[in-house]
């Protein structure tokens, strides 16, 4: 699939007008199947670049990914099925566990309590779990402390431009990074066409601005669902 993608050879996966019919299940494999082939330290370092080095640099012996595993909560009396779209286990020398648990989305949005839900049923003592989509919606960022600390959110023009810029040198794995590359390129994600494509567009509105000397900035983003505050830090470098 992912060659087929960067050589065009896709037919049916495009309607008339060329937009690419939602498969999020299939993107999901052609983007993230390859993996497995690859090292477990070369992957280790690719997912947690995608995390912004969350996790340490360490050396890592071996890796498990399991697509679209069961997991199972009982609440309120009845048992509730969850299915994150991936589930990466990274294990170090000392054989410690470091869980990385991915819920994808394809011009789509999670229900209500879906990330919640998987993180119960799937957490581990070192876990962390990626909300990876097309825009990331307002209310990721005003979910419970005890959630929000260990949620990454990261678009797919993320992983474009990480598969572009990254550092990585080992020539088989460039290899795999220039696919995806084309490969999302091809399916329409870009800097320009990955904002555009949506109609709810937000607008910064600066409510709060210290002194150039402070390190924080306060903002609020108003779209068609509740407004909610970002607490961001910048800094300005003077000549």
């Amino acid at each position: 699939m992912l060659a087929a993608l960067v050589h065009k050879k896709d037919k049916g996966l495009f309607n008339q007008s060329g937009d690419f019919l939602p498969k999020e299940d299939l993107v999901t494999a052609t983007i993230f199947e390859p993996l497995k082939y690859f090292a477990a330290q070369q992957v280790y370092d690719w997912i947690n670049t995608l995390l912004n080095h969350t996790y340490p640099s360490q050396a890592i012996m071996s890796f498990n990914m399991d697509f679209w595993p069961s997991g199972y909560l009982n609440q309120y009396g009845s048992s509730i099925r969850v299915e994150p779209d991936i589930v990466f286990d990274f294990f170090d020398a000392q054989n410690q566990q470091w869980r990385v648990i991915f819920e994808n989305k394809w011009h789509s949005d999670y229900f209500e309590n879906q990330l919640e839900n998987e993180w119960d049923a799937f957490k581990t003592e070192q876990c962390r779990l990626v909300y990876l989509s097309h825009v990331i919606k307002a209310d990721f960022y005003t979910k419970p402390y005890q959630y929000q600390k260990y949620f990454h959110a990261l678009t797919w023009i993320d992983v474009l431009n990480h598969a572009k810029h990254s550092h990585i040198q080992n020539p088989m794995f460039r290899e795999y990074l220039n696919s995806i590359y084309l490969a999302l390129t091809r399916l329409g994600v870009s800097s320009f066409n990955g904002f555009m494509q949506h109609s709810i567009i937000p607008t910064l509105h600066l409510v709060h601005l210290q002194s150039l000397t402070q390190d924080k900035n306060y903002f609020t983003i108003n779209t068609l669902q509740q407004p909610f505050y970002l607490n961001n830090t910048w800094k300005c470098h003077h000549d």
